[in-house]
């Protein structure tokens, strides 16, 4: 090799080196390299947007003592303890009854003449035969129900659950009223609202069994 072509070579040799420093260098980028070799996971189902905390959810009717759904009856009755409400419809109302019924009886019979004493047998006949037929049966306290119930725990069952709606929760989603205390209201939304999350307490649910397991 000649001096001109060795002098030739290293010009060419330093203007590359000195064009490839002008190249702007890309430093090291961890969170852009785990970028690059970043998978997605497979998309599920959309995550639930709304939640609601059954524990926040106030009851329907939050008082436990409540008044006598009777007409002109104006006793509260503690509609927590069942023997309560038993007590009192045997001392107030089926003791009230009998009285009404005896006095209406005697009235109707000082005001029944010669001429109307066959009717009022009568009268007092089919009252019996109906009363031997209800033996047993109660009678909702509330004149504008039709329900019979067929004992004393019946109809308190009948009267907390409908006339005084004790123990109900009012759906926040659906604004229905939903019985069964808190895990009446996780059912009633995981099987009606599946786009909800449950939260009992800020911590959330899926079944009734874990809801039991911490200690609720």
């Amino acid at each position: 090799m000649t001096q001109c072509a060795a002098y030739r070579r290293s010009y060419l040799l330093a203007r590359f080196n000195q064009q490839t420093n002008r190249l702007p260098r890309r430093r090291f980028d961890p969170i852009r390299n785990a970028l690059a070799t970043y998978t997605p996971p497979p998309r599920g189902p959309p995550e639930p947007m709304e939640t609601i905390d059954i524990r926040n959810v106030p009851l329907v009717n939050a008082f436990l003592y409540n008044r006598c759904i009777a007409p002109l009856c104006e006793d509260f009755v503690d509609g927590g303890d069942p023997a309560a409400f038993v007590l009192h419809i045997r001392m107030k109302h089926r003791g009230l009854k009998g009285c009404c019924e005896q006095e209406s009886r005697n009235c109707a019979g000082e005001s029944d003449d010669d001429g109307d004493d066959e009717e009022a047998e009568v009268g007092e006949y089919k009252e019996q035969e109906e009363e031997k037929d209800s033996e047993g049966a109660l009678h909702c306290l509330d004149p504008e129900c039709a329900t019979i119930a067929a004992d004393e725990d019946v109809l308190y069952n009948h009267t907390i659950t409908v006339h005084w709606n004790m123990d109900k929760h009012r759906c926040p989603k659906c604004s229905k009223t939903i019985g069964g205390h808190e895990r009446g209201l996780a059912r009633h939304i995981w099987s009606r609202h599946p786009d909800v999350k449950v939260l009992s307490g800020g911590r959330p649910i899926s079944d009734w069994d874990e809801y039991r397991a911490w200690g609720a």
